[in-house]
This record gives structure tokens, C-alpha cells and sequence, in this order.
């Protein structure tokens, strides 16, 4: 729907890095804008083992940047839980979605 944009998915075979102060890191999910390559946007999503102070501390903190936002995936019910690893972490520029599963599909939602 966006011809401008292109979508790099790093699982299960990383694709493509974002560089901060010279270290690379590797979203779940970079969206570029095209031609240029510059990210528009980045997205880790996570899981109920996986959402926890640490990873908001030592992964979403390393992802937050002005230029991209951070959206980060929870599942259904865990959104408060990330916003509060989000602040503690000092993470600003961050953007929440939960999804679920539903006999007809994936329902995802802003939050």
C-alpha cells in the first residue's frame, strides 16, 4: 500500500542493522523509506517470556530513537506491563500494540 516503504524482517536471518555510535543492533522488524534507506520505523515484538524489565532496559532502550519510532509488540493484557518497563526504563519515544489470536486471524491493536 506504501511503494515508498520497504520491510526488513531480522528472524529468523538478520537483514538489516540499524548503527547507533557505531554499534549495530538488530531489530525484529526495521521499515526503511525507499529510495534512501533511512529508517521510518522499528518494531520488536514480544512474547509473555520475553516481556520484562530487562529487555525494555537492554534492548528497547538501545532501538528509541527521534528519527524511527519504536513500536513494540505485547501480547493481549500485557500493555500496561510494557508501558511501566517503559518508564522505568526512561524510554520516550515508544509506541504500544497488543495483538491476540482469533479464529479468523491476528487482531492487533494501538494502544
Amino acid at each position: 500500500a506504501q511503494p515508498g516503504l520497504r520491510t526488513h524482517i531480522n528472524l529468523p536471518t538478520p537483514s538489516m542493522a540499524l548503527e547507533f555510535s557505531g554499534e549495530k543492533v538488530w531489530p525484529d522488524i526495521v521499515v526503511t523509506s525507499y529510495p534512501g534507506n533511512k529508517p521510518a520505523m522499528v518494531v520488536q515484538v514480544e512474547t509473555r517470556e520475553t516481556l520484562t524489565r530487562e529487555q525494555a532496559l537492554y534492548v528497547w532502550s538501545r532501538l528509541e530513537n527521534e528519527q524511527a519510532p519504536l513500536d513494540v509488540y505485547v501480547p493481549a493484557g500485557l500493555a500496561a506491563r510494557a508501558k511501566d518497563y517503559a518508564r522505568a526504563a526512561g524510554i520516550k519515544h515508544i509506541r504500544f500494540r497488543t495483538f491476540r489470536w482469533q479464529p479468523f486471524g491476528m487482531v492487533v491493536h494501538e494502544v
